[in-house]
């Protein structure tokens, strides 16, 4: 072929024909590969590169002949091969590849596989995907041939299937119930006195507006998280979406119509899914997660490890780690659902508060102290949790005012006026407390979702 590089053997009859790199032997079948071509040419784009890539055993003769039939993830592992032969070069190369978007997918998992010593991470990836990946990185690199280690890992990549599929649909329900539960602490008493005077109070209308473009906000996030669900569970979920959509049309018609009882309607449309379908959503959590895979993938990391030998022992250290990620995720689910029924109670305390004189001091007085219960159990882990106090001295409060309305059950209806007014004031404060902590625990779930979600993707990379 010239150049000092030796035309490719000719295969055994009945074989496919392969190419054949002439650095170490690397035998990859020509059906497998890519077009290096044109890939490779992003990679030539750069001076400073093409400077480089001459310093490495000749890579660019081989891409020259080989350029029909070996991918650009091919030579580039190649070159990366011998780059480890110098760690001088690892930073440039890198800062180079990355520079190009274009070459980061067909390269990344090859970088990943042979310079697991680099740090090649984004602010998206979850710490623990990192340990596991640099992990099996170091692996693949020393025992790169052994067939039970294969078998191994590709036990490995069938329980990820499974996994992955779960964990996306985790994060998917986790985003749907953040979405409307990030919208219970908005009072809409306030928008219903609003819908009051829609017709003839310019401040009244501009609030109505405001939540017009709200609801506008709402629906994009709730098509953003629904995009990772299948077709069928979309569908299965289609239902309430459309009541907010309705329901913003109705306020938005009624508005421009200056019809008060349309924009009450649709108002009231909304609060009831926002105060609802959360509930229904933290079902849908608990369901999947039930089906998540992590034991199963946690036992194919083990029989990875016990195959591996010496270098395979670091799959142990990912195993606990991915051990310790579904122990966290597991409690995580169980707090959140827990958080949920005491959200679910608070709701019923909120609407025997907003029933002003048709309150039931009996029934109120029942679900308060259910509702008190369960907070307190919640936040007791966390004494010295600077939510914990709040919530015990708005809590208290509210028993004081609970105190000073019995007092002025038989007084006149001014007083009891006043008095409920007041007992409204506290419960609205304790309310924002509890709303606020339960958004802590949304935050802490909605975390792990994600890092269960990110968590094989380095990984499946390297397979």
């Amino acid at each position: 072929m010239g150049d000092g590089v030796p035309d490719p053997p000719l295969p055994p009859a009945g074989e496919p024909p392969r190419a054949v790199l002439p650095l170490d032997g690397v035998v990859i079948p020509a059906d497998e590969a890519g077009t290096l071509a044109k890939q490779i040419g992003y990679i030539y784009d750069f001076n400073d590169l093409d400077v480089m890539l001459q310093k490495l055993y000749g890579v660019r003769k081989i891409a020259e002949w080989a350029s029909p039939r070996i991918s650009a993830a091919e030579i580039a592992f190649e070159v990366l091969n011998k780059i480890q032969t110098d760690p001088d070069l690892v930073g440039p190369f890198l800062a180079i590849i990355y520079r190009d978007k274009r070459c980061v997918e067909p390269l990344r998992g090859m970088i990943l596989r042979i310079a697991p010593k680099v740090t090649i991470t984004d602010a998206n990836v979850d710490a623990q995907a990192g340990a596991i990946a640099q992990a099996l990185a170091a692996v693949l690199q020393q025992l790169p041939g052994a067939p039970a280690l294969r078998e191994a890992l590709a036990t490995y990549s069938n329980a990820y299937a499974g996994f992955s599929s779960a964990a996306t649909r985790l994060l998917a329900y986790k985003a749907l119930h953040d979405c409307l539960h990030r919208e219970q602490k908005r009072l809409f008493s306030d928008l219903d006195a609003a819908a009051a005077t829609a017709d003839t109070d310019p401040e009244s209308r501009i609030m109505l507006d405001e939540f017009v473009e709200m609801l506008d906000d709402l629906l994009q996030r709730i098509s953003d998280a629904m995009s990772s669900l299948s077709a069928d569970e979309q569908s299965g979920q289609s239902y309430w979406v459309a009541d907010i959509r309705d329901a913003r049309e109705q306020i938005r018609q009624g508005l421009e119509n200056r019809d008060n009882g349309s924009v009450g309607i649709g108002l009231a449309m909304v609060d009831r899914v926002v105060h609802e379908r959360p509930q229904q959503l933290n079902h849908q959590i608990i369901q999947v997660m039930g089906s998540l895979p992590l034991s199963a993938l946690r036992d194919a990391f083990g029989a990875a490890a016990a195959v591996g030998g010496g270098p395979a022992a670091q799959l142990g250290v990912a195993s606990d780690k991915l051990e310790a990620l579904r122990l966290r995720l597991t409690e995580r689910v169980k707090e959140h659902a827990i958080w949920q029924r005491a959200d679910h109670t608070l709701q019923s305390v909120e609407r025997q508060i907003a029933a002003g004189a048709g309150l039931n001091p009996v029934t109120l007085m029942n679900l308060w102290g259910g509702l008190k219960r369960i907070v307190r159990s919640l936040i007791a882990p966390e004494p010295e949790e600077p939510s914990t106090k709040e919530i015990q001295e708005k809590s208290d409060l509210f028993d004081d005012a609970w105190a000073q309305y019995a007092l002025n059950v038989g007084a006149a209806e001014e007083e009891r006026a006043r008095a409920r007014l007041w007992l409204a004031q506290r419960f609205y404060s304790y309310r924002n407390a509890v709303i606020n902590r339960f958004y802590q625990v949304d935050r802490r779930l909605m975390a792990d979702c994600k890092a269960v979600a990110r968590l094989g993707g380095p990984v499946d990379a390297l397979l």
